[in-house]
């Protein structure tokens, strides 16, 4: 019996071992500004390819607004002009300043289709803000996809929730 337990035993570690080699190998490190950032493989979406930059949480500065979406949508919605006013404002008055515009989505849909959303919500704060003047060096628009919910569990008032666009500064 322990015979047969330990060959057993050692293709299950090997098995689990081999699931993480795998994850890890879709992953590259890159610097960007002196920071290093994990890099996930591009997404395909249809015949757009869409790169998502998962940032570590220690880069975050402080959080400046969020833009709220419908299921499955990407449009910034005329009540939140004021919060892009609001961050143009600031981002006009101190031109050193940068933002990271992160995009995230509810769990519904696959993790590729969620990144891809996340990082298309992103790049519509983005050009928001351009449209008010910001220049596109100092916004730059991430993707988390379903990856860091504003509230766990899954029902419509969480999901609306977690279907934003937060900015933060960059320290």
């Amino acid at each position: 019996m322990i015979k047969h337990l330990i060959p057993l035993t050692l293709i299950a570690v090997l098995a689990g071992c081999a699931g993480v080699q795998q994850s890890t190998e879709r992953r590259t490190i890159t610097h960007h500004g002196g920071m290093s950032i994990q890099k996930p493989a591009p997404v395909s979406m249809s015949s757009r390819n869409v790169e998502s930059v998962v940032a570590p949480d220690s880069v975050r500065g402080t959080q400046l607004g969020i833009v709220y979406f419908d299921f499955d949508e990407y449009v910034v919605k005329p009540q939140y002009v004021p919060v892009l006013e609001s961050v143009t404002r600031m981002l006009k008055d101190k031109p050193g300043m940068k933002v990271t515009l992160e995009g995230h989505t509810d769990a519904a849909g696959s993790t590729e289709y969620n990144l891809a959303l996340g990082q298309r919500r992103a790049e519509a704060v983005r050009q928001g803000l351009a449209r008010y003047g910001v220049s596109q060096a100092q916004a730059e628009a991430i993707s988390f996809g379903e990856e860091k919910p504003a509230l766990p569990g899954r029902n419509d008032e969480v999901d609306a929730r977690n279907r934003r666009a937060e900015i933060w500064t960059t320290p």
